[in-house]
Order: structure tokens, then C-alpha cells, then sequence
């Protein structure tokens, strides 16, 4: 198995270094690495052999030997099972802090983390189970067609809301992560 790399992953995590707090950027690595570990689970489960890993700008990403390994329905689950992986982790809030250290913070990270890729843009959970729905329903043209379609305008939609947000309070996070999705779809077209 490979280990890669996005290039864009030291611009970003330099960024947010600069800008935030250590313990934070630990969360969210912690919160990640736990996300993909339920999507390598999953995938292993089916059995499914991984090719790579790699470190994106906002998390890690494994990538499978063969793109059409599973059937729709397994392909699906494998791809919800990093966002459910973060609403477990979430439930850590609930643990008193003074057992799990930081856990409101890595709650927070978590949650953050879920909402983000449930988003139904390609690369995205939520862009892989819109992709995989759509192909289980429409032929493989339309279906490409319509993911295309909604994850370019949700992309530039969290790009507009991440302007908005950086231009009223100063947080840069939402543009960021709208820059790197607009970005992701522009190099794949």
C-alpha cells in the first residue's frame, strides 16, 4: 500500500497552524484518522484491497486497487461509514472532560468533520454516496451528469458562504474548504 501527499495539504494545515491552536489541529487529525480508519473497516469488511492513503488538506482519503470493487449498495455503506464513525465520535462530548481529555474539543472537531463530508461533493462522502445512488438508479452518463451537477453548485456554494463568513467575522475556514473543493472539481474536469 502507498502512502501519498496532496500538495495542497502543507499550504493548508501551514495556514491553520499559523492561525489556530495545536490542540486543535491534533483533534481534528485524531478526529480524521478515525473517520477513515471506519472506511478502511468497512472496505476490508467487503473485502476490498486498498491501494493508498493519503493526507488531503482537510483529511486523509483511501483510495482502492480496483474503483469499481463493490456493488453500489456496499460502495454506499463504505462511504457512510466515515461520517457515522464521526457522530460516534461526537458522542464523546457527553464523557466528562476530566476522563477524556479535550473531548468537547474533539466532539466539536468531529461533528465539524461530519458536516463537511456529508456535503454531496465529489470527493466527499457525500458526494460518493450521491455518486453511487445515482448510478444504482440512472445509466452511467446521466448519472455522472447529475453528480456533476450538484456538487459543482454545493462547492460554490460553501466557497460563496465561506467569503461571506471570512468577509463578517474574519474565519477562513468555510473559504478554505470551499477553495479546495472548487479547486478539486476544476483539476478533474
Amino acid at each position: 500500500m502507498k502512502f501519498k501527499i496532496h500538495f495542497l495539504f502543507f499550504v493548508f494545515w501551514a495556514i491553520f497552524i499559523i492561525l489556530a491552536d495545536t490542540d486543535f489541529i491534533l483533534c481534528i487529525f485524531i478526529a480524521a484518522a478515525f473517520h477513515e480508519a471506519a472506511h478502511i473497516c468497512a472496505y476490508t469488511a467487503f473485502g476490498a484491497e486498498l491501494d493508498s492513503v493519503q493526507l488531503l488538506p482537510f483529511g486523509i482519503s483511501a483510495t482502492l486497487k480496483n474503483a469499481v470493487a463493490l456493488p453500489c449498495k456496499k460502495e454506499i455503506i463504505c462511504a457512510a461509514a466515515g461520517p457515522l464513525a464521526n457522530i460516534i465520535l461526537t458522542a464523546t462530548y457527553f464523557i466528562p472532560e476530566n476522563i477524556v481529555y479535550g473531548s468537547n474539543v474533539l466532539a466539536y472537531c468531529s461533528f465539524a468533520l461530519f458536516l463537511i463530508n456529508i456535503l454531496p461533493v465529489m470527493p466527499l462522502d457525500g458526494g460518493r454516496i450521491l455518486w453511487f445512488t445515482m448510478l444504482s438508479v440512472f445509466p452511467y452518463k446521466k448519472a455522472k451528469k447529475l453528480t456533476d451537477t450538484v456538487s459543482i453548485i454545493t462547492a460554490a456554494s460553501v466557497l460563496l458562504a465561506g467569503t461571506v463568513t471570512a468577509a463578517e467575522n474574519g474565519n477562513i475556514s468555510l473559504l478554505m474548504i470551499g477553495s479546495y473543493l472548487v479547486i478539486h472539481i476544476v483539476f478533474k474536469s
